[in-house]
């Protein structure tokens, strides 16, 4: 057969994928004209057409075809798709190369390098500059935006990702363009944005509940609850098989709408499919108390903490759950003797313990033991005992402040005299350092790490007592002079909440001080002008000093701290 024929019905036979003719022709192609290219080139079509596909056949073929011609592009795109297709990334990259060489402009070639480079190297800088080439010759081809988009979110250059994803849409609808695009909104921290992109998505995607039960997961974090019950319930109703993972969102989704009976089924559905998910075993027992259904409840909470014994975190947890049902069914002294001994001991649930303690003593009018269990929780980072005396026990507070300052009455009129004490009062004091045993053997980084996190400590002293700002909170504290020399004094100080008194040994020179309330250790002040107050000063004072927290201090710190708001 003539070359000119045999190439006619070898791309007529391509055109139409007729495989066993295609392959037949090939073969022949390939005896008749060894030394030429394109039987070669033919034959891998053939064994990539046949089922299951003969790749590695194929990508033989065709190196025999770019060996006879090494210039030639279409052999080399080819032999480089596929490499990509069985996975040989690498030499794909080579062969795309290859193709550059020949034809520098090639768009499909400088994509794929850039990809590669982008996806397998994280090497977004070069990966970007082979897609900067690419637009530059062909500035619509969608998926050189799209992988540059998903470079400039890799280096944190959400707002560029942002530019080019909208190149991409504003020529329709494109899923992985808005998935992009909700990703980097995600990441500026505007979340809000993302809602209506999700229900784009779901409307011309209503068969992908992946993107649902996302929207549901994204309404969660939000606290907007009630409707990511709505997309979880979805997501369930066209669920091929019963996933735990799903029910476990809509329980919990529905515990924080306050939706328990739909909550409790949820987790009841999750542990019929997985018994051993002790999570949800929690989650049903928050959500059985919620629902005032104590007895039950406690009965839960004793079975789970029977079962996973051997589990220290899971046992303890369960038995936090139990002392709460205990609590609010008013079975006080077991509820306390659950509490107890997880209390004495430091470990995760110690906060949950202290908390519980306060509650329970809160609930029976001892507030000087609820306060003092609830402040330790709060001190441990508990993340309700803070809002719960915030909410509860202010009254408590305030008789205790004023009994106090009543008891100190006469050791603040003896302050007033103190030559001492008019060397330091109403200034205000800001952290300059700090000597402590403990940082020694510290690298140099963390101790500058640590004193960076007390850079905004901030201290004022009056007659009546020490107000003491930071980035976590404020103290207040009264005190009485033990021992004065004139540069120093031994304080016995008391804080306002009824916390135990301490000892602090305050030093006085040029223009500095001195605050030691523990061994081997000294933290540094020096006196800040209120005019050029640090930024973090200045936003301690606005969140914690209130009028109410300062007025004890006496009217000349009350005019100190009010003019730096």
């Amino acid at each position: 057969m003539e070359k000119e024929l045999l190439i006619e019905g070898l791309a007529a036979a391509l055109d139409h994928k007729k495989q066993l003719q295609l392959e037949t022709l090939a073969k022949h192609a390939v005896t008749e004209f060894p030394d030429d290219a394109f039987g070669y080139s033919y034959l891998a079509e053939a064994l990539a057409l046949e089922v299951p596909a003969r790749l590695p056949q194929a990508e033989v073929c065709l190196a025999k075809a770019t060996d006879i011609e090494p210039k030639n592009v279409d052999y080399l795109i080819r032999f480089a798709e596929l490499k990509d297709m069985q996975g040989k990334f690498e030499d794909a990259q080579i062969i795309w190369g290859k193709v550059l060489k020949v034809k520098p402009d090639h768009v499909h070639a400088l994509l794929a390098l850039g990809s590669y480079q982008i996806q397998f190297f994280q090497d977004y800088a070069s990966g970007i500059e082979y897609l900067n080439k690419a637009i530059a010759i062909d500035p619509v081809q969608a998926e050189c935006h799209l992988f540059r988009a998903e470079a400039h979110i890799g280096l944190q250059n959400y707002e560029a990702a942002l530019e080019d994803v909208q190149k991409v849409l504003q020529n329709g609808f494109d899923e992985v363009a808005m998935l992009l695009q909700i990703n980097a909104l995600d990441l500026l921290g505007r979340g809000a944005e993302t809602f209506l992109l999700y229900e784009k998505l779901i409307q011309h995607l209503p068969n992908d509940y992946t993107h649902t039960f996302n929207y549901g997961q994204v309404l969660f974090s939000a606290a907007r609850f009630e409707d990511a019950v709505e997309q979880f319930e979805a997501t369930i109703r066209h669920q091929e098989k019963e996933e735990p993972m799903y029910y476990f969102a809509l329980g919990e989704a529905a515990l924080y709408a306050l939706q328990l009976d739909k909550a409790i089924e949820a987790f009841e559905n999750v542990l019929q499919l997985d018994k051993d998910d002790d999570e949800c075993a929690l989650l049903l027992i928050e959500a059985v108390i919620a629902k005032k259904e104590y007895k039950e409840a406690i009965k839960l909470s004793k079975a789970l903490a029977k079962k996973s014994k051997d589990d220290q975190s899971t046992y303890e947890r369960a038995l936090i759950q139990e002392g709460v049902a205990l609590l609010f069914n008013e079975e006080f002294d077991k509820a306390e003797a659950v509490f107890t001994p997880i209390a004495k001991k430091k470990g995760l649930r110690q906060p949950d313990a202290y908390y519980g303690l306060g509650m329970l003593y809160h609930q029976q009018g001892k507030n000087e033991p609820a306060y003092q269990f609830m402040r330790a929780a709060s001190r441990m980072n508990h993340p309700l005992a803070g809002k719960y005396i915030e909410i509860n026990m202010q009254p408590y507070l305030e008789t205790i402040k004023a009994t106090i300052l009543e008891q100190n009455a006469k050791n603040i009129a003896v302050n007033q005299e103190s030559a001492f004490v008019k060397n330091i009062e109403n200034k205000l004091w800001r952290f300059a350092d700090l000597e402590s045993a403990r940082l020694s053997g510290l690298t140099p980084a963390i101790v500058a790490n640590v004193k960076e996190s007390m850079a905004s400590i901030t201290m004022v002293v009056s007659p009546t007592g020490l107000l003491v700002l930071s980035g976590d909170g404020v103290e207040m504290t009264t005190y009485k002079i033990k021992k004065e020399a004139g540069s120093g004094a031994v304080l016995q100080v008391q804080p306002l909440d009824g916390a135990p008194a301490y000892k602090a040994i305050v030093k006085y020179k040029d223009g500095k001080i001195t605050f030691s309330r523990e061994d081997n250790e000294v933290m540094h002040l020096a006196v800040q002008d209120p005019k050029t107050a640090p930024q973090a000063v200045l936003e301690n004072v606005k969140k914690y000093a209130l009028p109410t927290t300062i007025a004890f201090l006496g009217k000349e710190a009350v005019a100190l701290l009010t003019s730096l708001k």
